[in-house]
């Protein structure tokens, strides 16, 4: 069953992305009826969810996430849109994220008092390199307590090499509703250059811990810890992370948490570097590969869903549940 819920109506869109998790699906359990909705919006995943509700569905798999869009405690319009999935009694798992190379997140310093964060003893910006004609997406996030009516202004600054402003985001934050505790660049680049990412205090009533998000990777400073992307944040959805096949160890480059508000994830971990016709032998990585294990369970939701879990979790190093890989890698066979 296919299904765009998309404005433009598409449904074959130019990524293989999706198309390797319906054949990962498939392979797994060729008996299961797939249910293929094409989605861009939160609005159109609201849609979907709709549908598969009034379909029956069992399990719900997106392997979608976003940055920006939620403070990352587990509220927010997206994630009441995608727990209306498992309140229906359907399953919903999705990939934690591959957002652990390309994230920072560290209290506001100012020691100079400049008004300008320092990223590392005298050094004022998160620099990257990248070329000419690179879209490149910014994203900061912070006061994730009252992130959606903040009274703390912070602005986003991009610099080129001889600290020229190549572009900026100077939303304003004053506690009104809407105004959000997010700033976001996105530019395709005019020019080649190694350019810097720097942090304005406007108005605060004291440090505030900040985060940034590139969507590629080659930040100078890096922090894994709390990269988790929305909606795998959500209490009711299940975030998987992502471990190599081959030997158990879990992708750099998979989403850490903790929670903004502490809890762990992702909740477990599955196996990517996998074959595809899509993406070719051993060419699919991420942590969209790594979520599609659980559907094969044919698990319910909520706690019966970890009941019957659980005893198939092979815990990976570190020992015991933690930020990485969650309570372990999920397996078909139970561990002996």
């Amino acid at each position: 069953m296919t299904r765009s819920f998309r404005d433009d109506g598409e449904l074959e869109i130019d990524d293989e992305h999706g198309t390797a998790v319906a054949e990962i699906i498939y392979d797994i359990e060729q008996g299961m009826t797939l249910y293929l909705a094409a989605v861009e919006t939160f609005g159109e995943i609201d849609e979907a969810i709709t549908y598969m509700i009034d379909n029956g569905v069992d399990v719900i798999n997106m392997s979608l996430g976003c940055v920006g869009c939620a403070p990352g405690n587990g509220e927010g319009v997206a994630i009441e849109i995608v727990e209306r999935a498992p309140q229906a009694g359907i399953s919903f798992v999705t990939s934690a994220g591959n957002e652990a190379r390309k994230h920072w997140i560290a209290d506001f310093v100012d020691s100079d008092g400049d008004g300008l964060h320092e990223f590392a003893l005298g050094d004022e910006s998160n620099s990257f390199a990248a070329v000419q004609g690179d879209e490149i997406v910014v994203v900061m996030n912070w006061d994730f307590s009252n992130w959606f009516a903040s009274t703390q202004d912070y602005d986003l600054l991009l610099l080129d090499s001889q600290d020229n402003i190549v572009d900026q985001s100077r939303n304003r934050q004053a506690g009104f509703p809407g105004q959000e505790a997010v700033e976001e660049i996105v530019i395709t680049l005019p020019f080649t250059d190694t350019f810097h990412v720097v942090v304005q205090d406007i108005q605060t009533s004291g440090p505030q811990v900040v985060e940034i998000f590139l969507n590629q990777n080659g930040l100078e400073h890096l922090v894994a810890e709390q990269s988790i992307t929305v909606p795998a944040d959500g209490r009711q959805v299940v975030a998987v992370g992502a471990a190599h096949w081959s030997n158990d160890v879990p992708q750099p480059f998979s989403s850490r948490g903790p929670t903004k508000d502490g809890r762990m994830k992702p909740d477990m971990a599955g196996p990517d570097g996998v074959s595809t016709v899509s993406f070719g032998p051993l060419g699919f990585f991420g942590t969209s590969a790594a979520a599609l294990l659980r559907g094969r369970l044919g698990v319910v939701t909520g706690t019966d869903a970890f009941q019957l879990l659980m005893p198939r979790l092979v815990d990976l190093l570190p020992t015991g549940a933690d930020n990485t890989s969650g309570h372990g890698r999920v397996s078909l066979i139970p561990p002996s």
